[in-house]
Parts: C-alpha cells; sequence; structure tokens
C-alpha cells in the first residue's frame, strides 16, 4: 500500500470518526484535509500554465522572443519552468488547501473526493472557483513572480 494510499486512509478514517462523533454540525476542514483534497485532484495543476502566461508579459521574454523566436523562446522558458516546479508547486498547494479549509467542510470535500461531478456539492465547489482564484492571486503572486523570475533568469544565463 503506498503511502498516499495509507494517508488517504487514515484521512478518511479520522473524517468519518469525527463525522460519526459530531453532532449536526459539519466538520471543519483541516488544512491537511485540504490539501489531501487538492493534491488528489491535482486542484493546483495550472500552475505552469499560469507561469508561463505570466512569463510572456515580461520584458524579458520579449526580449528572448525577438532574438531566438517566439517557438524558440517558449520552448526553453517552459522547459526551466517544469524544471523549476517541483520547487515551487507544494506552496503553491498549500496556498490553496489554505483557502479550501477556510471556504468548505470536510463533508463537502469527502463528497467531491468520492462522487466526483455526481456528488451534490461539486456545483458548491465549482461554484467558488472564482473566489478561490481571487485569494491565490492575492496571496500567492510573489511565489508566482519568483518562479517566474528563477525561470527567465535560468535562461537567460544558459540560452545558446
Amino acid at each position: 500500500m503506498s503511502a498516499l494510499s495509507r494517508a488517504l486512509g487514515c484521512w478518511l478514517l479520522a473524517i468519518a470518526l469525527a463525522t460519526a462523533t459530531s453532532t449536526l454540525r459539519a466538520a471543519p476542514v483541516t488544512e491537511a484535509d485540504a490539501l489531501q483534497f487538492v493534491t488528489k485532484f491535482k486542484v493546483g495543476s495550472n500552475l505552469l500554465t499560469m507561469a508561463l502566461q505570466a512569463a510572456r508579459s515580461t520584458q524579458t521574454y520579449a526580449m528572448l522572443a525577438s532574438k531566438l523566436g517566439q517557438d524558440r523562446a517558449q520552448a526553453l522558458v517552459t522547459q526551466e519552468l517544469r524544471c523549476l516546479l517541483p520547487e515551487y508547486q507544494p506552496q503553491w498547494d498549500n496556498n490553496l488547501a489554505t483557502f479550501y479549509a477556510e471556504v468548505f467542510t470536510s463533508d463537502q470535500l469527502i463528497s467531491v473526493a468520492q462522487q466526483g461531478r455526481s456528488s451534490k456539492y461539486f456545483a458548491d465547489i465549482a461554484a467558488q472557483q472564482g473566489a478561490v482564484g481571487k485569494r491565490m492571486q492575492s496571496k500567492s503572486s510573489s511565489l508566482l513572480s519568483s518562479y517566474v523570475s528563477g525561470a527567465l533568469t535560468n535562461v537567460m544565463r544558459n540560452r545558446p
């Protein structure tokens, strides 16, 4: 059994126990529970796409594109962003988990985790994506900037 499977099993057991012992009140979500949800469903998988989009809007990228051509500049920046992704993805996912923990209950996240789109809470979670996105933008903009800056610096330093 993988560590993720064991962790998910423990998480589900803890949620089941908390639900069974609670009265009518829904169990609040912990950040660890929300992080399980975020990572299982790859909610933060848009980081690379967002970083590339942010990189394209910089003067450095424009300079690379004019010297190397648009396709080559994009390929080099994308490659460097992929190399740096493991350094930034965990914090990105933690930030997302913080917001999910503040907005949703364990019941909601477990239901969507187990039932996907057929969960009665799926629409609730989908409806909050804009709010989560705005909160991520305010809390994670420096993380995104650092990620993009690191990638562009490495491309400039190592470009052919």
